[in-house]
This record gives C-alpha cells, sequence and structure tokens, in this order.
C-alpha cells in the first residue's frame, strides 16, 4: 500500500473498518473489539490531541515573529478579520438554507421524536419553565411508556456532571459582561490552558502576544528564542508526518467499534450485580464468558427484532451504570449483593 496516496488509504481504512464493525456485531467478536482493537483508536486521539495545543501555539508563535514589522501584523489581522467574518456569513447562511430545505428531525423516528418532546416537557416543569405552545404529551396515557423513558433520559441528563457544568457556564454569560469573552480569552495560567483543549483561544491569544513581545525585543536577544520555536515547531510537525503514516490503522480502529460501542454489547461493560447467596456462580461468570456472552447476543436479537435504536440501547445502558454507582455509592446494595468486575 506504499505507492497508494494516504488520502486513499486512509478512506480503505474506514471502508474496512466499517465492515469490521458490522462483521464484528453478528459474529460475536465484540469482546475482542473492544479489548484489542479500540485502544488503538483511543491511542490515535490521544496522540491527535497530544500535539494539536503546541502545534497551534508554536506555529503562531513562529509566524508573528518571522514578521520584521509590526505594521505588517495590523494589517494582515485586518484581512484575518474581514476573512472570518466574510466566511461566517456564508456559512450560517449555508446552513439555513441547508436546515429549511432539509428539515432534520422531521422524518425521524416518531417515537424518538415523541420521547424528546416529553423530556422537554419533563424539563421545563423541573426547571420551572412553562412549555411554549402550551400542549401536554406526556399527559396522554399513550405516551405513559414513553413518558417514562424520558424521565429517565432527563434524570440521566440531570446527573451528568459534565452537561451541567455545561449548562450552569451558559447561565452565567447570559447574566455576565458584555465584554466577558474578552475576559475568557486573557489566561490567567498559560500551563492550565495548555492542559485544557476546551480553552484554546488562551493559547492563541498567549501565541499572539508572546510573538508580538518578541519582534518587539532586540533581535540578537530574540534570536535563541526564535530558533527554539522553529526547532520544536519542525519536531511537531514531524509528529504529525508519522502520525498520518499510521493513521489508516488507526481509522480502521476508531471505525471497528462502531457497531460494539453504541449498541448492547455496550451492557456487557456495566458491571454485573451478583447476589451473595450464588458466590460460586460469580466466580463460573467471571471465569467464563461463554456463560453471559449469550445474554448479550439473545439481547442484540431482540433489540433487533423490537427496532430499538442503538442510541436508547446505549442509552439504557449508561443510565444503568449510573444509578448503579449511585446506589453503591448510598450503600443501598450491602446487604444483598455485590460488584464484579469483568
Amino acid at each position: 500500500m506504499g505507492k497508494i496516496a494516504l488520502h486513499w488509504r486512509i478512506i480503505i481504512g474506514l471502508v474496512s473498518g466499517v465492515v469490521f464493525a458490522l462483521l464484528s456485531s453478528h459474529l460475536g467478536w465484540s469482546r475482542f473489539t473492544i479489548d484489542w482493537i479500540d485502544p488503538f483508536g483511543t491511542i490515535f486521539i490521544n496522540l491527535l490531541k497530544l500535539i494539536a495545543v503546541p502545534l497551534v501555539l508554536l506555529s503562531i508563535i513562529k509566524g508573528i515573529a518571522g514578521l520584521s514589522d509590526i505594521g505588517r501584523l495590523g494589517r494582515m489581522g485586518s484581512r484575518t478579520v474581514a476573512f472570518y467574518l466574510s466566511t461566517t456569513v456564508i456559512a450560517v447562511s449555508l446552513g439555513l438554507v441547508i436546515v429549511n430545505i432539509i428539515g432534520p428531525g422531521s422524518r425521524g423516528d416518531e417515537s424518538q421524536r415523541t420521547v424528546n418532546r416529553i423530556a422537554y416537557e419533563v424539563w421545563a416543569e423541573t426547571s420551572g419553565h412553562a412549555v411554549k405552545d402550551g400542549q401536554c404529551f406526556s399527559c396522554l396515557p399513550e405516551h405513559a411508556e414513553l413518558t417514562a423513558q424520558a424521565q429517565g433520559k432527563v434524570a440521566g441528563e440531570q446527573a451528568d456532571e459534565t452537561l451541567q457544568n455545561k449548562v450552569k457556564s451558559a447561565r452565567e454569560n447570559q447574566v455576565g459582561s458584555p465584554l466577558q469573552f474578552l475576559v475568557d480569552m486573557v489566561p490567567s495560567n498559560i500551563f492550565l490552558s495548555l492542559n485544557n483543549n476546551s480553552l484554546m483561544l488562551q493559547v492563541i491569544f498567549f501565541g499572539l502576544f508572546f510573538g508580538i513581545c518578541l519582534i518587539l525585543i532586540p533581535a540578537e536577544q530574540a534570536a535563541p528564542v526564535i530558533a527554539f520555536v522553529d526547532g520544536a515547531n519542525e519536531v511537531f510537525l514531524k509528529m504529525v508526518d508519522v502520525v498520518m503514516k499510521a493513521a489508516p490503522f488507526f481509522v480502521f480502529a476508531l471505525l471497528a467499534v462502531l457497531a460494539v460501542a453504541g449498541g448492547v454489547e455496550s451492557i456487557s461493560l456495566v458491571q454485573p450485580l451478583v447476589a451473595k447467596t450464588t458466590a460460586t456462580e460469580a466466580r463460573l461468570l467471571e471465569a467464563c464468558p461463554a456463560l453471559w456472552m449469550p445474554m448479550i447476543q439473545t439481547a442484540d436479537i431482540i433489540a433487533a427484532r423490537y427496532a430499538i435504536s442503538r442510541a436508547d440501547q446505549d442509552a439504557y445502558a449508561v443510565e444503568s451504570q449510573r444509578r448503579v454507582a449511585a446506589a453503591q455509592a448510598a450503600n443501598l446494595f450491602d446487604a444483598e449483593i455485590v460488584p464484579m468486575e469483568v
């Protein structure tokens, strides 16, 4: 495959990963895929995160330090802002046109749309907000089962610490100063910003500030710093080159777990709870995956027969694990059952 262009090799890896994912799901190779292939996809993502932030920082510093005249930076900045605003207007306009033509969500599964609607009603009730259109889908008897699903969905979202932090941040921005975005751009500790991919704007600001100050100091003092930045930037560019050579395999690993990580088999990742009175059976389960793998495969067959979506299966598994963890933390299971790692 050495003579094949990189982008074609990546596409081959992508297609192969999807095919393998489907075969893995149907042939019962899910545990093998999760244990021996999925980690390489995680490694790929981690490598990209490892390289991204330093590369952006060093590239910005190198680019600005290469400008001999600070006035050129102002002109380049003006053109950049104009280009950014133009592309933003084009992107927003294109998005609005496509959304109004296609109507995403209007052709989706009716039961899922009803669950989402009821989840909105449950959220509005628990948050003290009024439902906008005044209708009450959760009040209808035929929606009793969907209402239970929606309540579980909302409870899971409310227990999600990451999601709640985002909601809290959005509310703070609503009542904050109009110039809060400027405050958020300036880092108080660059090392903390480098450690958080969501603070990339602070890294960019630091790179701009550092590069401008590098131009303003005498050339003989700036030369060692510029040489270090140039060398470090080349190292990170070579890292990108090395990682991309293995990108086809990594893409295959990412896609190979597609039908596994998002399916009923995700239930197998939830800690089984085994009664204390059946300790022998617990040891058998731990020693013999063949005893519990058919249970997972049976769940997959049932899901296919009753058209249970992958998203609903995964949501059920995650919510079940969250409830189990909460119950264990509250010592509710101490007298009846014990957790067992599989």
